[in-house]
């Protein structure tokens, strides 16, 4: 029977968005804080392939840890009705620019065959709420849009024009970027709690509750 452990997926993402975030103030900090220029430029040099190294080594762990967690929650509801496979899910996400792509698709898909799957096998436990799993791409979307908006209005020839239209786009991006993080911190919950609900034994003739997990 698949578990997933709350703690540790909520921990890993939570703890290495938070140490980046961190780690990045640190380094700009730092070298604000330097004497001169030309030490600037070698304090500067040295903190940002400090922080490469460490984002690259952070960017290893992220990607290890989300295979696990896409393997275990597809295999909790593995049968041949699903089309999508655990090793499937762990291929696509190694894959380059597929990633991107798949990163979208993922929650919208599980939450879909998730509810299919416990209603097929009559599993008494709770359907899933589709709200945040949609909300997750959405807010995604918005802020790559927005993002490419102002990044275009920015490095567009002179104009003020230009620059009043790009910061309200980048404001609604960041804003999407933060809510984004929220949803995702919530939807690991929510996932892992739907897998530990589900019984070591999925065949039987119960009843699907009504009530969904909010």
């Amino acid at each position: 029977m698949t578990r997933m452990s709350k703690s540790f997926y909520l921990g890993s993402f939570i703890g290495a968005t938070v140490f980046i975030f961190f780690l990045a103030i640190i380094v700009l900090v730092a070298a604000a804080f330097v004497p001169n220029i030309e030490n600037l430029k070698v304090h500067a040099m040295a903190g940002l392939i400090f922080f490469v190294i460490i984002c690259i080594a952070v960017g290893i762990y992220l990607v290890v840890v989300t295979g696990m967690f896409f393997y275990k929650m597809w295999d909790a509801i593995r049968d041949r009705e699903i089309p999508v496979s655990p090793a499937l899910a762990v291929v696509l996400l190694l894959i380059p620019i597929v990633n991107f792509f798949w990163a979208l698709l993922v929650y919208p898909m599980y939450v879909k065959y998730y509810n299919e799957y416990i209603g097929r096998r009559a599993v008494d436990v709770h359907a899933l709420s589709p709200g945040l799993f949609y909300a997750y791409p959405a807010l995604l979307g918005i802020y790559i849009v927005c993002m490419v908006i102002a990044q275009a209005a920015q490095i567009a020839p002179g104009s003020t024009i230009l620059m009043l239209i790009a910061m309200p786009f980048s404001i609604v991006g960041m804003v999407a970027s933060i809510a984004s993080f929220v949803v995702f911190f919530i939807i690991v919950s929510k996932v892992c709690d739907a897998v530990n609900i589900l019984p070591s034994t999925t065949a039987g003739g119960g009843m699907i509750r009504s009530a969904r997990i909010r």
